[in-house]
């Protein structure tokens, strides 16, 4: 079984022993300064738009796009630094950029950590406000 320890690898510096992630090693994919691109002509567009944008700015775009494409399903914010291979320092602060700009909103969904607490479902703002409508239009009787 690997332990943690077991994804780096050792390099020496100076006099000093310095250990440092084995790509070959590493779990997940290095996912950064990527923009998705799923082969089809809006996809590549849209990494196209995202690839000159400074690094902060463009994983701000790929999460936003991730969230989109999760539809009602979400993500929490463990989910997200899976997918992108981020640390929670530098997760947290792109998610709170796009719900500051009202791209992103907490669902009502709660899913369990790998530690088991309850965490906070995050959704791309226009799939919340389409399943918002849906729900007031059943409720007047329209649908």
């Amino acid at each position: 079984m690997n332990q943690q320890l077991d994804l780096f690898t050792p390099r020496t510096q100076g006099q000093h022993h310095v250990e440092e992630p084995g790509r070959a090693d590493h779990p997940l994919p290095d996912l950064r300064g990527k923009p998705p691109a799923s082969g089809t002509d809006t996809s590549i567009a849209q990494s196209d738009r995202i690839r000159g944008l400074p690094k902060t700015k463009r994983d701000e775009e790929r999460l936003l796009i991730f969230l989109t494409e999760r539809g009602e399903q979400g993500a929490t914010d463990d989910e997200i630094k899976w997918k992108f291979g981020w640390d929670g320092d530098y997760e947290r602060p792109r998610r709170w950029q796009l719900v500051q700009q009202k791209k992103v909103m907490p669902s009502s969904k709660r899913r369990k950590t790998k530690d088991g607490n309850p965490a906070t479902v995050w959704v791309e703002m226009k799939v919340y406000l389409a399943k918002f409508a849906d729900e007031c239009l059943e409720n007047a009787g329209v649908l």
